[in-house]
């Protein structure tokens, strides 16, 4: 069969422990789980043998576990000829997983690229020119730079990685974060459960308040405003986000939440009508003032029209303008 036997073999004899070509990371799918509870092994393990008489899994790690605690005693297996070079059973391997409906997670492309820089040898540029590519990095190195690093994290990090949803932004961030300090974050975004562009966001203004307060990040989620939201069991996680955000929004921009928060009051004094919607310029960063409202005949305009003389005479469009 072009360089391959099909037999059983012992699972006692599969070195389980060598995962030169492991690719996939992420625990079987509950409906592999189901398939082969129920049907067996559909495909067959692809092994090789070592020197040492134990065979090496080339491809077939999940299958290979889930027949482990089934209890399996033998295993079909398709067996590979030891002269097969490493390289290129590991590509084979790689572009089996890469044909997968399920996109490579940026843990997994990690450990590609470190596995064929560390164990494989291969040099920067082999990598960038041949292997790149096919993850969907096209050929900039800077995207190399990026991604080796997350193979060093700790395990309880990997573990986290594997799971769908975190952005990139947050993702390249982690290694230059100390372990404790990743495994707070993370928790907060599990128990937010904020989307992609939210942790972006909620990244940044706890980067930047952890900077301008010279804390950690385990100590920022601590004080006594952010510790309460998160404790609230009776507020839903949306909710905890939203408030979350705010604080951090004042905390990272005081002047500007204090001037906002003044415009707010000057317009709750006013008795400003809720649909009258008078806005400030973003950030206060200039005396412009915008004000909406709609209407569906000429009496509600002139409703209008008359509240905001009204404002204007009590001195309120002034005192809006010159606010900061």
């Amino acid at each position: 069969m072009n360089g391959y036997r099909f037999v059983l073999v012992p699972v006692a004899e599969i070195a389980a422990e060598d995962e030169t070509f492991r690719v996939a990371l992420d625990p079987p799918e509950a409906s592999l789980r189901a398939s082969v509870a129920a049907h067996g092994l559909l495909q067959p393990l692809r092994l090789q043998l070592r020197a040492d008489g134990r065979y090496r899994l080339v491809s077939g790690f999940k299958r290979f576990h889930l027949v482990h605690e089934l209890g399996w005693e033998q295993v079909p297996a398709l067996v590979v000829s030891e002269r097969q070079n490493d390289l290129a059973l590991y590509t084979s391997s790689l572009q089996e997983r890469l044909a997968a409906p399920k996109p490579l997670s940026p843990l997994e492309i990690a450990e590609v690229l470190s596995k064929l820089r560390a164990v494989f040898a291969l040099s920067e540029e082999i990598v960038v020119r041949d292997f790149m590519p096919s993850l969907g990095l096209g050929r900039n190195r800077i995207w190399l730079e990026r991604y080796l690093p997350l193979s060093g994290l700790d395990e309880r990090s990997k573990t986290e990685l594997l799971r769908e949803g975190l952005s990139l932004d947050v993702v390249f961030a982690l290694p230059a974060l100390a372990a404790e300090e990743r495994h707070h974050l993370l928790d907060l975004f599990k128990a937010l459960r904020l989307g992609k562009n939210k942790q972006s966001e909620m990244y940044s203004l706890i980067r930047d308040v952890c900077r301008m307060q010279r804390r950690s990040i385990g100590a920022l989620l601590q004080q006594q405003g952010l510790a309460e939201i998160l404790a609230d069991v009776e507020l839903t996680s949306t909710q905890k986000a939203e408030r979350c955000k705010e604080l951090l929004m004042r905390l990272r921009y005081p002047h500007f939440s204090r001037a906002l928060q003044a415009f707010h009051d000057l317009l709750k004094e006013a008795g400003v009508p809720p649909a009258l919607r008078i806005s400030p310029s973003p950030f206060f960063n200039s005396e412009e003032v915008s004000i909406a409202f709609s209407f569906k005949d000429e009496n509600e305009f002139r409703r209008w029209m008359g509240e905001l003389q009204r404002l204007d005479a009590e001195g309120v469009i002034e005192k809006l303008v010159h606010l900061p």
